[in-house]
């Protein structure tokens, strides 16, 4: 799939982001940390990170960014070789896959 992919809007980037959790608490029953890694395309990474935010984390803090590749070009993410992701050229998270048929961040939630 790599980078011969519809261009989407312009001024839009692709970014690979990894998490880092932590050590879990002792009873690993109540730790539901969120995705270890989101693909998300975003005007910059400042964007990137608020579309994650309001997707995956509005209702607990935005964990440690441990990496993230910038421009990804997702043909090298070996995640994405064996599970299904949506568009990585509209506005949003596209890994996991939210399974859209158009663009659907909403500004107002951001």
């Amino acid at each position: 799939m790599g980078d011969d992919l519809d261009p989407g809007e312009p001024g839009l980037t692709r970014f690979w982001i990894e998490f880092d959790y932590g050590p879990g608490p002792r009873s690993l029953s109540t730790w539901n940390p969120g995705p270890s890694c989101l693909g998300v395309t975003g005007f910059d990474y400042d964007d990137a990170l608020r579309i994650a935010r309001a997707e995956y984390f509005a209702d607990r803090p935005l964990p440690a960014v441990r990496s993230f590749i910038q421009d990804v070009d997702v043909s090298t993410i070996d995640e994405l070789m064996t599970q299904p992701f949506s568009p990585p050229t509209w506005r949003g998270v596209w890994y996991p896959p939210q399974w859209r048929s158009r663009p659907s961040v909403d500004d107002s939630s951001l």
